[in-house]
């Protein structure tokens, strides 16, 4: 967990090893979706948006990322999910 905190913090970089955040509160209160539905939202912690030179480019490293973690979730607890 250190080197995870280490990457955000310190080196400022997208970590290979990532954490995720999951949060279902149909699971709860199933009014929040519709019948038969549910919601899932899914927050990884990443750098702060820093100052110019020091950000991450989200434009060239958004999609790769979303897929990672569209991977991960498939692979752990979601399978299918992208279908």
């Amino acid at each position: 967990y250190k080197g995870l905190l280490d990457d955000i913090f310190q080196n400022r970089i997208l970590a290979e090893d990532f954490s995720l955040y999951l949060h279902a509160p149909t699971r709860t209160d199933p009014s929040l979706a519709p019948k038969g539905h549910e919601c899932f939202y899914v927050l990884s912690p990443v750098p702060h948006l820093g100052t110019p030179g020091d950000q991450i480019d989200w434009e060239k490293e958004k999609e790769g990322y979303a897929d990672r973690i569209l991977a991960a979730l498939e692979k752990t607890i979601v399978p299918d999910l992208r279908k």
